[in-house]
C-alpha cells in the first residue's frame, strides 16, 4: 500500500514486480493444496472410508472465496482498512443525495469509490 502512495513510475514498476511474484507463489501453494486434497479423497476411496470420502468432496465443494477490495478516496489513494472504507462510502452517498436535492443532476458521480480488487 505504501508503494502506490507516491505514484511515480518505479514504484509502480516494483509494485507490480511485487505482485507478480506473490501472484505465482499463491498460485503454486493453492495447486499444492488442491493436490494434497485430491491424495487424502483419493486415500479414503481407496481405503472404502466413504464416509471420509464424501465429508472431503463436500469440503472441497463449499469452499468461500474472499478477495481483498480496496477503493479510492477524492484524491485517488488506496483505502484498504474498513473504517476508511466506510467513511468514503458516507462522504459519496452524501454527494448523492445532495446532488438529488439540487434537481436531479449527477455531477458528483465521476467520484464513486472505485473497487480494486488484488487477488
Amino acid at each position: 500500500m505504501k508503494i502506490l502512495q507516491i505514484r511515480n513510475e518505479e514504484n509502480t514498476s516494483n509494485y507490480n514486480s511485487q505482485r507478480k511474484l506473490v501472484k505465482h507463489i499463491c498460485r503454486r501453494k493453492k495447486r499444492d493444496f488442491l493436490e494434497r486434497q485430491i491424495k487424502t479423497i483419493d486415500e479414503a476411496y481407496q481405503k472404502k472410508e466413504i464416509r471420509n470420502f464424501y465429508k472431503d468432496i463436500q469440503n472441497v465443494k463449499s469452499t468461500k472465496h474472499e478477495s481483498s477490495q480496496y477503493i479510492t478516496d477524492l484524491e485517488g489513494n488506496l483505502i484498504g482498512d474498513d473504517e476508511g472504507k466506510l467513511r468514503r462510502w458516507e462522504q459519496y452517498f452524501e454527494q448523492i443525495l445532495k446532488s438529488e436535492i439540487r434537481g436531479g443532476q449527477r455531477e458528483e458521480q465521476k467520484q464513486v469509490p472505485k473497487k480494486k480488487n488484488f487477488k
